[in-house]
Parts: C-alpha cells; sequence; structure tokens
C-alpha cells in the first residue's frame, strides 16, 4: 500500500471551495507520492453528469458510451437521459447495477423503444402508445433508479409535441417522478411547454439556438420561462456539440437566467470528438467558466446540484477528483452546424489529471513526485 499526499490546490466541499490544508489518500500502490497542487487547481468529490447516454447490450451501439469511458475521468455518477424505453428499461438497468463503475440513474423514455432506435425515425406514434403499460413498468423498479420521464420535442409539429407534453405529465403524475423536456428544436412554444411542467422537471437544451425555445420574438427571455425557474424547473445545458447556443446564452445570462445542470449530452457521435467539439464535462465547465460565469455556479452544477438530484452522496474521502487549471489560448464552440457555428476564445480550460475511488488509483496522468 502506498499514500498521495495531496497539497496546495481549493477542495469543493458543499457549495464553495475551501483551501485545501492537506488531504491524504491511501491507495493500492507500492509507493508514496507527493502531489503539490497551485492554489486555483480543484479537488473534487467527483462530477455528475446530468444528461448522458449510456451503452447496454440493449441499446444502439452507435449512440450509448460505456460508462468507464467517462468514468476512469471521475465523472462518479450520470443521469441517462431516456435511451430506455418501457421494453428495454429494466433489463439495461439492471445491467448498469451489476456491471458499472459508476453509478447511473435513468429517465425512462414515454416512446416504448426510448433511443435505442436513434436516430428516431419511424418510431411510435405517441397517440399508439400505451401509457399504462409504461407506468405500470415504471412502478415496477425496486432499485430507485428511475428519475422520471424523457420527451423529444420537435419531432413533428406543435400538435405532436402537446401529445408527447401531455403524455409525459401523465406518466410522470402516476408514479410521482419528473419530466426531462428535450426542447432543441421544438415546434411548440414555451408557453405551451410551461403549463406542463412541474417544481423539479428538468428542460434539457435549454440554451439551444433551434428554434431559440427559450427565446421569444424580440430575442429576450421569454417570461414563462422565467416563470418556470422561480417555479423550481431545471435548465440543462446538455451541450452534445450541437444543441446549445452562445447567442442564445448570452441573452439568457445578460437577462439574469443561467442554468442548474451541465449535461453533456455525450454519445458515441459526439464524446470526444473534435469536429463537434463536445469534448467532455470539463470542457463544456470550462467553456462556462470563460464566458464570464462564476466558477462556484459551474461547480455546483455538476456537483451538489445533480447529486441533490439523483440523490447521490459525493464523498471527497472517498472519491477525490484533481482538476489542473492550464492556461492556454482555446476556442469554445457551440453548435457545431454549419449557419449555427459560433465560439468564444478562453485562456484557460480544467482537465481531469488524478482520480481516485476508494483506495484505487483509477487515473493519474501527473508526473510521480517522491514524499519526502
Amino acid at each position: 500500500m502506498g499514500t498521495i499526499y495531496i497539497t496546495g490546490g481549493r477542495c469543493w466541499a458543499d457549495n464553495s471551495f475551501r483551501p485545501n490544508t492537506g488531504l491524504t489518500r491511501e491507495t493500492n500502490q507500492n509507493w508514496d507520492r507527493e502531489l503539490r497542487l497551485t492554489e486555483e487547481d480543484m479537488i473534487l468529490p467527483g462530477v455528475i453528469d446530468m444528461h448522458a447516454h449510456v451503452w447496454t447490450p440493449y441499446a444502439s451501439k452507435k449512440l450509448g458510451i460505456p460508462v468507464d469511458r467517462t468514468y476512469y475521468k471521475g465523472v462518479v455518477a450520470a443521469a441517462d437521459a431516456g435511451s430506455f424505453g418501457c421494453s428495454t428499461w429494466h433489463k439495461s438497468n439492471q445491467f448498469l447495477m451489476d456491471t458499472a463503475n459508476q453509478k447511473v440513474k435513468l429517465f425512462m423514455h414515454v416512446l416504448p423503444v426510448g433511443l435505442t432506435g436513434f436516430p428516431l425515425r419511424n418510431f411510435t406514434q405517441v397517440e399508439s402508445v400505451d401509457l399504462d403499460r409504461v407506468i405500470e413498468t415504471a412502478k415496477q423498479d425496486r432499485s430507485g433508479n428511475l428519475l422520471g420521464f424523457k420527451i423529444h420535442l420537435g419531432l413533428i409539429d406543435a400538435g405532436h409535441d402537446q401529445k408527447l407534453l401531455a403524455a409525459a405529465r401523465k406518466c410522470a403524475d402516476g408514479v410521482g417522478k419528473a419530466i426531462e423536456v428535450h426542447v432543441s428544436g421544438a415546434q411548440a412554444p414555451f408557453e405551451m411547454i410551461a403549463e406542463y411542467l412541474r417544481p423539479g422537471d428538468v428542460v434539457a437544451h435549454a440554451f439551444s439556438g433551434r428554434r431559440d425555445p427559450i427565446l421569444d420574438e424580440r430575442g429576450a427571455v421569454r417570461a414563462c420561462v422565467r416563470d418556470a425557474v422561480s417555479r423550481g424547473v431545471h435548465l440543462d445545458v446538455a451541450h452534445a456539440g450541437k444543441h446549445f447556443s452562445w447567442r442564445v446564452f448570452r441573452q439568457a445570462r445578460d437577462d439574469g437566467i443561467l442554468f442548474d445542470f451541465v449535461g453533456t449530452d455525450s454519445t458515441m457521435n459526439n464524446y470526444e470528438n473534435e469536429a463537434r467539439q463536445m469534448l467532455d464535462i470539463f470542457h463544456i465547465a470550462s467553456a462556462l467558466m470563460n464566458a464570464g460565469v462564476d466558477e462556484t455556479h459551474v461547480i455546483q452544477a455538476i456537483t451538489t446540484n445533480p447529486a441533490r438530484f439523483i440523490d447521490y452522496h459525493l464523498d471527497i474521502e472517498r472519491q477525490t477528483l484533481v482538476l489542473q487549471r492550464v492556461s492556454r489560448t482555446i476556442p469554445f464552440y457551440d453548435d457545431a452546424s454549419e449557419g449555427l457555428k459560433d465560439y468564444i476564445i478562453g485562456d484557460h480550460e480544467y482537465v481531469p489529471v488524478l482520480f481516485l475511488d476508494g483506495n484505487r488509483v483509477i487515473y493519474d496522468s501527473l508526473d510521480h513526485t517522491p514524499a519526502l
């Protein structure tokens, strides 16, 4: 057994940073070492991705990511955003409980196939979905991993969007859970969407530039968005490399509307994808800091806030993630699609350099400095 002594840096505790007065972790390695951090480096109890798509044998190989591809960087927990409908939800949930190092909780898609048939072509029309079956399937969950129900607006027209909203609300109210609404490209206006939202529900891709769901015809944040936020509806970045717009975000920020969660919407199509510019959760968090958002707000959105939502206990003594501040000129892009692409220039980003889970060193990209 060995010991890692971490000096310097800042430790995240509840909702704020405090100076690290010295953190010692026993490891399964056979040597001792000291890690000296700068005052700007961060020590976190891991991070949580509130919008992921994970792989199981029951999901499309081209969509979901095996959880170990994000876990090794210190993503200790994630919320799957509707990859599985009632046809595959229980099998997928059990597979993840049995095999994943990362804690995964899941929204169930209202459409029975979920996103295992992504992209959504030839999907079951919502009016043909047996919602009683969806509700009964949800009631059978004994794991506590069901977060609620996911819908994907913008598939056909505003009328279809409203049917999806009504279906999700019926399912959620039937089991006392939340709904997560994909609003990027929604045909329904947010005034209609807001009628179906309750405290604790999640608006995914809130800052999308595809039909500007949260902005009105004048380019300002809609009053109904402000009202929803004041009622406890959560806004999630859910970047995806195509569902985020700097233009929309700047307007919302200037109007006093920010996010509760920094989800990635990571899939096999975008994760660590230079072309899509959605590298990982740390890249997105760094982009938002460079855009002027207070770093405490950003860190809350990848730790404390999602931990509360999915009921996950963060413990920096059990799971320790070190983020190093790297100073360099870096562009941060939004929507990779032609005609929508924009970027900001930042001067730093935070990257994971060490992750420990229990006494296991899961990831270590640093040079070894022997302890004195």
